[in-house]
């Protein structure tokens, strides 16, 4: 009994020692804790620092409103802001912060994990990349400067190897969002210069699009370089260099010859060669292996479309746009052979709807800029080219068609410019040459436009371009006088082109200098109904009925002339005709070709056929 006593009174001992204990252990961090705040707060008071959403800030740069935290987002959001819209090639990123800030300075560290996001038929993962971003603010006093430092370590899973590329960015801060726009390009260089690439050439930087896939090709990845490959032919074939897009789809071709897109890359080849029957076969056999690759249907509606197949075409486009409804070149695809079947309004919301997905996509307001042009609303086209100038890579055949829309608002001096323009951006693009014989012929100087058109013939000319050189050497004759030699080149002309409607109205105007009216009438005709929506067709159809007496005939088209043309030169005669034909009653007009050279030089149309890559 004693002992259980005596044991009791050892555990109440104990007890009152470890509570004992217990308060002297939390008084003492009590004692820590109050000693730390007083210390802060006369840090705070007496220092010359203090602590801004969690990193320690020096005033004077808090002066200028930057924080580490903010300038870590800002570059975040200046990163995801380059990649925004890169078709396919959008990358997030993951980040946090590895490090505070320090007195004096604003150090910020981000670590950065690169996510590959590709569509399905594009997502081959071969490599891993681990990248360090460090930075700091630094001031000498009156400027204040981001220095960027980037450790890129790529393991390459296929090849076994690694590559660190450790580079560094700096840049004065006048300008917080330039700079860190640049910064963030910069880091995008290593991390994504496909990415990179896409954004330059959206922003009109040609050669820094070039140098990024560059560098792509030599030190990224096969995966990464495969893909830049890819881009480097379609913008190659966009700037009109068709020789290096081949060497480069080539190129393509050598690294994965079974790939589905290397059979592609065969059929672009092939239809830069008018090859279509073996480009045929080999989209068939990319079909087979990638049945629901979009870009595959893409080209094979383009193999039909150049050959003049457009329900066909219309079938493998609209194919496309069900497997992937966010390209806008494909609706551009449907946009044109709804076109060539006449379905003008059902162009243009395909047109349209291209705009919606890319506010900056040139081919479509080119596209709705020749819509305007053969509707006759020549300065509605003239504002859509111009658009399609501001956002294209290489805008050679669009300023053309521009020089073609002011010619005919009679601005020959603007239309000039822009065909030189043309031929300074493709020199190779045969329509501007033969558009500057245009204007030569209107200044009624022979000479010079012979001079042009002789230099037609050293471009990469196809039939219809040969066809509209000989029609024009032939108007040249014409207006000289010499109606045997124009005979023989509108003739040449018809051989190599039958549908070449210049053709026949140059020819028809031969047979009326000869005084054969119904062979003039006859020939017109012609023209009309290989050409049913030219309104110059109706134009000279009117003179020919006014020729022969019909004065209503030929006022009813003049008329039509008009409604299908309601501006320019060709409305202008239109309604002077009509003037004159009321005024003058039933006597017959004398009617010069002079007053014709204006209007009637149809003006070379820049060939899209070639043009499959829409970027």
């Amino acid at each position: 009994m004693k002992k259980e006593v005596q044991h009791q009174g050892s555990l109440d001992y104990l007890a009152t020692k470890l509570r004992t204990i217990n308060t002297i252990v939390i008084s003492f961090f009590l004692l820590i804790t109050l000693i730390l705040i007083i210390i802060y707060m006369f840090k705070v008071i007496f220092d010359d620092s203090y602590l801004v959403g969690g990193f320690e800030v020096s005033p004077k740069l808090t002066d200028h409103g930057y924080t580490s935290n903010v300038i870590s987002q800002k570059l975040i959001d200046q990163m995801h802001l380059i990649s925004k819209n890169a078709d396919g090639f959008a990358f997030p990123f993951r980040f946090g912060i590895l490090e505070n800030t320090y007195k004096e300075q604003i150090h910020f560290s981000t670590k950065f994990k690169l996510i590959e996001s590709l569509p399905g038929y594009l997502r081959r993962i071969t490599s891993s990349s681990n990248t360090s971003i460090t930075g700091e603010l630094t001031t000498d006093n009156s400027n204040l400067y981001i220095t960027v430092r980037l450790h890129h370590e790529i393991t390459h899973k296929k090849l076994k190897k690694k590559s660190i590329a450790i580079s560094t960015f700096s840049a004065p801060l006048d300008d917080l969002d330039s700079a860190l726009y640049e910064s963030a390009e910069f880091i995008l260089y290593y991390l994504s210069p496909i990415t990179v690439a896409i954004k330059r050439f959206k922003n009109n930087d040609k050669e820094g699009g070039y140098d990024a896939l560059e560098y792509c090709v030599k030190h990224c990845s096969e995966n990464y370089h495969y893909n830049a490959l890819k881009w480097w032919a379609g913008y190659l074939l966009q700037d009109f260099r068709l020789g290096e897009a081949n060497e480069k789809l080539h190129d393509l071709i050598k690294i994965r010859p079974n790939d589905p897109f290397s059979y592609l890359a065969r059929c672009i080849i092939l239809i830069n060669r008018d090859r279509y029957n073996d480009a045929l076969n080999k989209i068939e056999q990319a079909a087979d292996l990638d049945p629901t690759n979009p870009f595959v249907y893409f080209i094979w509606g383009s193999i039909f479309n150049y050959q003049g197949m457009y329900t066909e075409a219309e079938e493998k486009y609209r194919k496309a746009i069900s497997l992937e409804t966010e390209y806008p070149f494909l609706y551009m695809g449907l946009g044109f052979v709804l076109e060539a079947k006449g379905s003008n309004d059902k162009a243009l919301s395909a047109y349209e709807h291209a705009l919606t997905l890319d506010s900056k996509y040139s081919p479509a307001y080119a596209a709705i800029g020749n819509l305007k042009y053969k509707d006759g609303r020549l300065y509605d086209a003239c504002d859509y080219y111009r658009m399609a100038i501001e956002h294209s890579i290489n805008p050679a055949d669009i300023v053309n068609d521009y020089g073609n829309a002011l010619f005919n608002l009679g601005k020959f001096y603007e239309a000039s410019t822009m065909y030189n323009k043309s031929i300074s951006l493709a020199p190779n693009l045969s329509a501007p040459y033969i558009n500057l014989a245009k204007v030569e012929l209107v200044n009624n100087n022979l000479d010079e436009a012979r001079a042009m058109l002789e230099q037609a013939l050293n471009t990469d000319v196809d039939d219809t371009d040969r066809a509209a050189i000989n029609a024009s050497f032939g108007a040249i004759f014409l207006f000289d006088g010499q109606l045997e030699k124009a005979k023989v080149k509108f003739e040449q002309a018809k051989d190599i082109n039958p549908d070449y409607v210049a053709s026949y109205y140059f020819y028809g105007i031969l047979l009326r200098e000869q005084d054969d009216i119904n062979g003039y009438e006859k020939e017109i005709q012609k023209a009309i109904s290989l050409e049913p929506s030219n309104p110059f067709g109706y134009y000279l159809l009117a003179h020919a009925f006014e020729l022969q007496g019909e004065n209503e005939a030929a006022k009813y088209k003049y008329l039509q002339v008009v409604e299908l043309h309601p501006e320019g030169l060709l409305a202008q005669a239109a309604k002077e005709a009509i003037e004159n034909l009321e005024k003058r009653g039933n006597r017959p007009v004398k009617f010069r070709i002079s007053k014709l050279s204006s209007i009637l030089f149809g003006g070379g149309k820049h060939n899209k056929r070639k043009k499959i890559f829409f970027f």
